[in-house]
């Protein structure tokens, strides 16, 4: 069972701990479509409406330490999430996958890869998923997110073959982290539309989490359509406006010259920026597109 330990301060980047206890294990957890190599930024936890306010996490952080091996493609981490509770995971360690040793943040030369269960990040990073069907998403060695659902936390190694892989990552999960809601709203993104103003503006602090589901057509002639994480295998489609990420996918950016970024059915990640935020389809020619995502934005603060 890993070890335990009850934070009664906590703060992700500097890890203030006031008290230090031996437990057993803590909670996180979310579902979805198990698929190989969409990329997926983040478990959320979003809402609809338009509500401000409100406060979540008990205050009490619980620490758990999780060994990942290389050599195992998905490790139970026996937390169990709630739909909207806040954890951190930072982690440390090597994992040699063949033809070289990754960090926790991946091997960079291996981004857009045949081998990655989430591609457009390092080849066998830290990655997670909630759920056994859950969507892998990027973890690396330092990220923040919220839960979508109520189930269990896996964490794995970015890698669909690992029987010749070495090595492990030691990742501390942090769970039940307190925030404050700031905003949230439900809004449609047309497949027709460059970019569709949320009207939620966020600070370089807050913590953008964003569920979208929905089918946005890319070539009306032929109906052919595809869900927020777009059109498998098109990644490097010479009419996307993100490159690496699969055609007509959905993305997101904040301000009018913000850089575009992956957001797909879950995406929660600390914004790094201030500004409107924009969602979008990573599709330059929208000329022949139809359909919509539908998507619902929760902003919060730590």
């Amino acid at each position: 069972m890993p070890a335990l330990r009850t934070l009664f301060a906590y703060n992700r980047r500097h890890w203030l701990v006031a008290v230090l206890t031996l437990g057993a294990c803590a909670s996180i957890g979310g579902g979805g479509d198990d698929d190989g190599n969409d990329l997926q930024a983040t478990p959320d936890g979003g809402g609809g409406g338009d509500d401000v306010g409100g406060d979540g996490g008990s205050g009490v952080t619980e620490v758990i330490d999780v060994a990942v091996p290389g050599t195992v493609q998905w490790t139970d981490t026996g937390i169990d999430t709630r739909v909207g509770e806040h954890f951190a995971v930072t982690a440390t360690g090597t994992v040699d996958h063949g033809g070289g040793t990754a960090s926790p943040d991946g091997d960079q030369a291996l981004l857009n890869f045949g081998a990655n269960i989430v591609n457009c990040v390092g080849h066998a990073s830290l990655i997670g998923r909630v759920g056994a069907l859950g969507d892998p998403f990027f973890v690396g060695s330092d990220n923040a997110f919220a839960a979508t659902a109520n189930d269990r936390l896996y964490l794995g190694i970015n890698d669909i073959g690992v029987d010749n892989n070495g090595g492990s990552f030691a990742a501390d999960v942090a769970t039940d982290l307190r925030h404050t809601s700031v905003a949230s709203r439900s809004l449609s993104v047309p497949g027709t539309v460059a970019w569709s103003d949320t009207g939620l503006d966020v600070a370089a602090d807050q913590q953008v989490t964003i569920t979208a589901s929905g089918t946005v057509i890319h070539d009306v002639a032929s109906n052919n359509g595809c869900d927020p994480t777009g059109e498998p295998g098109t990644s490097g489609h010479g009419a996307n406006i993100i490159g690496c990420p699969n055609h007509a996918s959905l993305i997101g950016k904040i301000g009018d010259a913000g850089a575009p970024f992956y957001v797909g059915r879950t995406y929660s990640v600390p914004s790094g920026a201030s500004g409107r935020l924009f969602l979008g389809v990573n599709d330059s020619d929208l000329s022949n597109n139809g359909g919509s995502c539908s998507a619902d934005v929760a902003i919060t603060t730590r």
